[in-house]
């Protein structure tokens, strides 16, 4: 028996076992129990974090029958796990007339034998099926029987994981994830034979009187279990329905067939879950767990979490196809998405390994969950707990001890063949050093996700796209070439002309030719000055793409000079917009003038700088961090790099902002103090760095940990201002890529500055909005200024620009083009940047994907690869989607929301956008969220439904069904999600974006909520709109502007949601609808100037 007291550590606790062991535990009154895991909860290791998971009491004798109807009258009775229970009913069935249909005729009699008769009923006919799930109308599933299960249906596994974790936190239990929550070893006592604690990865020790292992599939290589359990993975995949498809199929019961495989109804959010009946996977790898001697060869599971590249083998891929065609043939179309794969600890006899460890006193084994364990979350924490107290009961200690000696070589745990390996399938592995160059196109989902496409699919890779247009432009050049030398043959006074630019040519006129070697940039990765071509060698000698060389005229006036080499040909070609000087090498700063521009008859004047080399210090050199900074700002190092690290966790990967690997390189080689004798003087700004953009970097970091230093804070703002006001004009004067992103940073920051007026206080005073939107316009002014919105591939082609520089830019221009997306959405205004013009998406690059991301709470450690926080970032992915999806709220914004549109808010027009939406986001990789809860993903994931919820917004109220339910499926998402950003990393380290989405979400609760019943006040739509106002009071912790959104909301709830009995009328319901579509509720959030109360005198109830 353990005392109350006692220290009890649950490995694993973010799990099925662990957390309904810390569960139980809590409830029994023990007041020190604390959960390790790798990630909070639900764990992205965990099975159980899931969309859904099986459920059923079609077992009714020995210990599973026993133990389903256990959990049944706890899904059934606990408030905990009620609202997670959908039961639907199950279809149990059988293919053929085989001993699958046997045995389950058998549960059938002994159903009735025990008066259950009532709950089951046998379905001898396909038609009897039919008649239990008429959406199986067209199914292939003659000569089907089965078993009709009353009691059974589906759990909403992740969301019953994540209340479990909250309940937790209620309870008090003490928590450690990330790299101190992470298991290396047990801690032992002298004698070798006592377990005293864990020891997690980073070092920490946690010393116990009691730990429970219950790490589910990675159990066996953790600590050696002597072949009791292996560890073995299935697989699934998604499609989604529309809105009307959701409905046909809401409450439908499951469909299983152990031959081929099982599903249940859709989301709310129109996602259907489909998973294939196999004997499982295998990973053998090669490990050492802990109580072994020697390396043992055994099946490890791959994390997604760790790899979310990985989708599931091509076979998986096409067995799951089959399950859908089947049952489903009305669906078969539909892409797959979203496929992976889960993993379980199967026992060698399919029950749980649940005793203490034969070998360590004080270790106690909670795992072989065998595939059957979620169903059990209410209830197999309590068999944990009865283990400790000593209150198993003989025959489950019996059944659940440790056993070894039964295990057969060949016992498999479940019906069927030996299974498989993974490492000897196909289709499923996408590592990003295995792309080897290949673009990809996505980190999850089918294999469309890569540059591979089916012989019937006439789409073109990148590399197709780019090979056919380097063969048209050989045999441009080669027709060109071919006609000059027809005209120069006919006409000697036009090849005198010529001579000079055609490619080998030699001139026989006195005029010189153009200089041989001109600069024009330096090669920052190999610290060399590139020169173009000379005129003699090339007909390209200007920096802009080859052009026809026109037809001259034979006037004896023309000047000698060779004009094509003269500024005076840009006026010529009044086709040719974008041309380019060179002005700041360092800084990647090309200026573009048009031909109507009196700059493009002028000599670029390239700046002065040096090239970049890679900081190395000399003696004497050092490296002033802060020199860039204003004098009056006193912080140390230890703080300016914290604030670093809040930006570049939450902030920098949004719009990828800021590249904060290049950032933080560029900082050190921008800021290096020569000493006396060392000449070479370092740049002042790269493509990467800036002054302004180190400040701007600098004050949003400690703006988002504030709390930490708000000593720190009331001194920033005025030094703030007066400091990167000179920057910024010293920037302005020629504007390089970096300054590009702090213009836009700066506009930000000026947004969340107010002015002081009462002792320095913050946020004192009025805020400075109207100056930080107007701040905003010189990022797009850059734009223009920079030329990013010209597409660049011919210079790169001709050998004018590198392949790096191309995508500095194209990343520049998408970047500056999202955040004035987004600036648009909240502001109700339209964008600043008019067109994307044709730039192609930012590729996505595998190696700045697998690049690690990390929150400053949990710093990197030598095995960056163990937890979460060191798993791969994803930017680069997530930025090619943001794009996408920017380019797609462009033509929301131009179709619906227009000052300039004409009826084009039509039903057709948003059923053309909604199908876009729904296109991007069957393709969109991350998904669920729960496997990839990176900051930027989960904000990506909500913009997508909010700008569902901008296209249908408009027709809630209108009699049109879909747009309703798009609208309410949207909240749900976001509320959804919103959830596990606030749980993963906490709602405060939000961008400021997120106020948008809240604000987005809370109003269709507040719309369905009012009209919902005369008992509105209480409704859950009401009780979701009350939690949304609570996030945003958290988030107002960090931005001010979220505070006014709150009180917006509570405003709204007040006047519309009066304490009262009575309830809105039809009337007043449609007059608040139409009230609400008219306003622009970001712009009250984030308007030009003081919010007023008064905004709302205008409408009467």
């Amino acid at each position: 028996m353990v005392n109350k007291d006692a220290r009890i550590i649950v490995v694993g606790g973010a799990g099925t076992m662990g957390s309904s062991t810390a569960l139980h535990l809590a409830r029994r009154g023990y007041t020190d129990v604390r959960v390790l895991d790798m990630f909070q909860p639900p764990s992205a290791n965990s099975a159980g974090n899931d969309m859904n998971k099986l459920i059923s009491t079609q077992y009714v004798e020995g210990i599973w029958g026993r133990l389903a109807f256990e959990t049944w009258d706890l899904w059934t009775s606990d408030p905990l796990f009620k609202p997670f229970l959908h039961a639907v009913g199950r279809l149990d069935l059988a293919s053929s007339n085989n001993a699958r249909e046997t045995r389950l005729r058998q549960q059938y009699e002994l159903s009735k034998a025990h008066e259950r008769q009532h709950e089951v009923e046998w379905l001898g006919h396909e038609q009897d099926i039919r008649r239990k799930a008429p959406y199986l109308k067209q199914a292939d599933i003659e000569g089907w029987r089965g078993l009709w299960v009353k009691d059974a249906g589906w759990v909403a596994a992740r969301d019953a994981l994540m209340a479990v974790g909250a309940e937790l936190r209620r309870l008090g239990v003490k928590s450690a994830w990330g790299t101190s929550g992470t298991f290396e070893s047990l801690m032992l006592e002298t004698d070798g034979k006592t377990c005293v604690g864990v020891r997690a990865i980073d070092g920490t020790e946690w010393p116990a009187d009691l730990v429970v292992l219950a790490t589910g599939a990675w159990s066996p290589a953790l600590v050696n279990l002597e072949g009791q359990c292996v560890s073995k993975c299935w697989q699934f995949g998604h499609i989604r329905l529309n809105p009307d498809e959701v409905d046909a199929l809401r409450g439908t019961p499951t469909v299983y067939n152990s031959e081929l495989g099982f599903f249940m109804e859709p989301s709310s959010d129109g996602v259907m879950k489909f998973v294939n009946e196999f004997e499982g996977y295998t990973n053998m790898s090669t490990c050492r767990p802990f109580g072994s001697d020697e390396d043992v060869k055994i099946s490890v599971p791959r994390s997604h979490a760790l790899h979310p590249t990985d989708t599931i083998p091509t076979e998986g891929l096409d067995a799951i196809k089959k399950v859908i065609e089947t049952c489903l043939p009305q669906l078969a179309d539909r892409p797959v998405f979203d496929t992976a794969i889960c993993w379980c600890a199967d026992s060698f006899d399919g029950n749980w390994l649940l005793c203490e460890d034969r070998r360590y006193r004080g270790l106690i084994l909670a795992t072989g969950d065998s595939g059957h364990t979620f169903k059990m979350l209410p209830l197999v924490g309590k068999y944990v707990a009865d283990l400790i107290e000593g209150k198993l009961s003989d025959a489950d200690r019996e059944l659940w001890k440790w056993r070894p000696q039964a295990r057969q070589a060949d016992d498999t745990g479940r019906e069927g063949p030996q299974c498989r390996d993974l490492n000897e399938l196909s289709g499923w592995r996408h590592d990003p050093d295995s792309l080897q160059g290949v673009p990809k196109l996505g980190s999850r989902g089918s294999q469309a996700e890569y540059c591979h496409y089916n012989d019937e699919d006439k789409r073109k890779t990148n590399m197709e796209q780019l090979d056919e247009m380097r063969s048209r432009m050989d045999r441009f050049e080669k027709l060109l070439e071919n006609l000059i030398v027809i005209q120069t043959s006919q006409n000697p006074a036009l090849a005198a002309q010529l001579a000079p630019t055609l490619p080998g040519g030699t001139s026989n006129t006195t005029a010189e030719p153009a200089s041989s070697s001109v600069q024009l940039w330096t090669n920052e990765s190999q610290d060399s000055t590139v020169t173009a071509p000379a005129a003699s060698q090339h007909p390209a000698s200007a920096l802009r793409p080859p052009t026809a060389i026109p037809t001259l005229s034979s006037d004896k006036r023309r000047p000698s000079h060779n004009l094509a080499s003269s500024p005076l040909a840009n006026l010529e070609e009044g086709n040719a917009y974008d041309q380019f000087q060179r002005v700041d090498e360092a800084a990647g700063a090309l200026i573009q003038y048009g031909p109507t521009s009196i700059w493009t008859c002028r000599s670029p004047e390239v700046a002065k700088v040096a090239p970049p080399p890679r900081p190395t210090l000399l003696p004497g050199d050092w490296v002033d961090w802060s020199r860039n900074l204003p004098t009056s700002f006193r912080i140390d190092r230890v703080v300016h790099d914290r604030a670093l690290q809040y930006f570049a966790a939450f902030y920098a990967p949004w719009c990828l902002s800021v590249d904060m690997d290049g950032f933080m390189s560029d900082l050190e080689l921008c800021n290096v103090i020569r000493a006396p004798g060392n000449d070479s003087t370092p740049p002042t700004r790269t493509a990467h760095y800036s002054p302004l953009l180190h400040c701007c970097v600098l004050f949003l970091g400690l703006y988002m940990a504030k709390d930490e230093y708000p000593d720190i804070m009331a001194s920033l703002e005025t030094a703030f201002v007066q400091h990167c006001t000179q920057l910024l004009l010293a920037e302005c004067r020629h504007t390089g890529l970096s300054s590009l992103s702090a213009y836009n940073l700066f506009a930000n920051c000026m947004h969340f500055l107010r002015t002081t007026n009462s002792g320095g206080e913050l946020g004192s005073g009025d805020r400075q909005s109207g100056i930080g939107y107007l701040f905003s316009g010189l990022a797009i002014a850059g734009v223009h200024a920079l030329g990013l919105n010209v597409n660049c591939e011919r210079y790169v082609q001709a050998g004018q620009i590198t392949n790096k520089e191309r995508a500095l830019r194209e990343s520049a221009f998408w970047s500056a083009y999202a955040q004035d997306t987004i600036r648009s959405l909240a502001g109700g205004r339209q964008p600043m940047l008019p067109d994307f013009s044709h730039v192609p998406l930012p590729q996505i690059d595998p190696a700045v994907d697998a690049k690690p991301w990390s929150a400053p709470m949990f710093p990197l450690t030598m095995n960056p690869m163990a937890t979460f926080n060191g798993g791969a970032s994803m930017r680069s992915t997530a930025f090619r989607w943001m794009a996408s999806l920017a380019v797609l709220n462009r033509r929301v914004l131009e179709t619906l929301y227009s000052p300039h549109r004409k009826g084009s808010r039509s039903k057709e027009a948003v059923a053309d956008l909604s199908r876009q939406q729904d296109e991007w986001y069957s393709g969109f990789p991350f998904q669920p969220p729960e496997a990839t809860p990176l900051p930027h993903v989960l904000l990506l994931h909500m913009f997508y439904h909010l700008s569902v919820i901008f296209v249908h917004r408009s027709f809630y109220r209108s009699g049109v069904p879909a747009s309703t339910n798009k609208c309410d499926q949207a909240s749900n998402s976001i509320l959804h999600l919103l959830r596990l950003f606030d749980n993963t990393h906490g709602i405060r380290y939000a961008h400021h974006n997120l106020i948008n989405v809240i604000f987005g979400g809370a109003t269709i609760f507040l719309l369905r909520g009012v009209g919902a019943s005369n008992d509105a006040g209480t409704s859950p739509d009401i009780q979701n709109f009350r939690e949304c106002v609570e996030l945003m009071r958290r988030l107002g912790s960090t931005w001010h502007e979220a505070v006014t959104g709150r009180e917006i909301l509570l405003s709204l709830q007040s006047e519309y949601l009066p304490d009262t009995e009575a309830a809105l009328d039809v009337d007043n319901l449609n007059e608040l609808h139409s009230w609400l579509e008219s306003q622009d509720f970001c712009g009250m959030v984030l308007p030009d100037q003081t919010f007023s109360w008064d905004d709302f005198g205008s409408f009467q109830m």
